[in-house]
């Protein structure tokens, strides 16, 4: 057969059959009139390549299994493959886990403007590191998260319109450490797991603060005589440019009563 019929019927490129030709992986006769006579056995061997080509095995593997009559080479071969079509599953699966997790997090926060305190449970010690040099963590991208930190003091002070210091750092949970198999580095700072208040922070400035952007927190606690137990920590939600001025959405909390509580860590 000709080799657009061989084309048509493998779904096989022609070029890329004219390839498999040249480094000598089909052996179609050679007609007077120079075209080449496609057989059978070249049909089954172009089945053949497609297939071992669908599993990324490179053109020299495949050169080289057609050059060796030892079995367990392929299957070698095959284990291979095996193994890290395993390790890119698990891959994809923790990629779509952090997606629904960073999803949640911002669609839990939409409806919500940022004068409103939500109260909840969190779901384990949130760790925190304002030191940057820790390159174990700026790798784990996916579970960690931009996170903003508000002293205690400061927030159970009093209410001023008074510019207010705070730190600026990166965040993630003690159960994603030891998933990770990582410990945790020091220094670090511990929001324990427990009931939190939290609120949406709009800010450009990510060193300075008007503490009155915090009076729903502030004023929320001091209404239901809450003492903030640990200072804020934080989950950066979106950034959009204003005036070609970043503003960060984040969403603060702090812990104002500590507990052992499990809360599913799919929320």
């Amino acid at each position: 057969m000709k080799v657009n019929e061989l084309s048509h019927i493998t779904g096989v490129n022609p070029e890329t059959i004219r390839s498999y030709r040249l480094k000598g992986f089909l052996h179609p006769a050679q007609l007077p009139n120079g075209y080449y006579d496609y057989s059978l056995a070249d049909y089954v061997s172009l089945v053949y390549l497609r297939k071992m080509r669908s599993y990324n095995f490179s053109l020299d593997a495949i050169d080289a299994l057609y050059r060796s009559d030892d079995a367990h080479a392929l299957l070698s071969l095959l284990d291979q493959k095996a193994d890290a079509l395993k390790r890119e599953i698990a891959d994809l699966e923790n990629r779509l886990r952090f997606l629904e997790f960073e999803h949640r997090h911002i669609e839990e926060s939409v409806s919500v403007d940022d004068a409103v305190v939500l109260q909840f449970q969190s779901i384990d010690d949130k760790i925190d590191f304002y030191d940057f040099s820790h390159h174990d963590l700026t790798n784990m991208y996916r579970s960690t998260t931009p996170t903003l930190r508000i002293r205690k003091e400061i927030l159970n002070g009093p209410l001023s319109s008074r510019m207010i210091p705070m730190q600026a750092g990166l965040g993630t949970y003690r159960y994603l450490l030891k998933e990770q198999h990582l410990s945790i580095p020091t220094p670090h700072v511990v929001v324990p797991n427990g009931i939190c208040l939290s609120q949406i922070l709009v800010t450009s400035d990510l060193t300075m603060i008007s503490l009155q952007k915090l009076a729903p927190i502030m004023r929320y606690a001091k209404k239901n005589g809450h003492v903030f137990m640990s200072d804020t920590t934080g989950y950066l939600m979106r950034i959009v440019l204003q005036n070609n001025t970043p503003l960060f959405y984040f969403r603060i909390r702090a812990c104002i009563e500590t507990n052992d509580i499990a809360a599913s860590k799919t929320k």
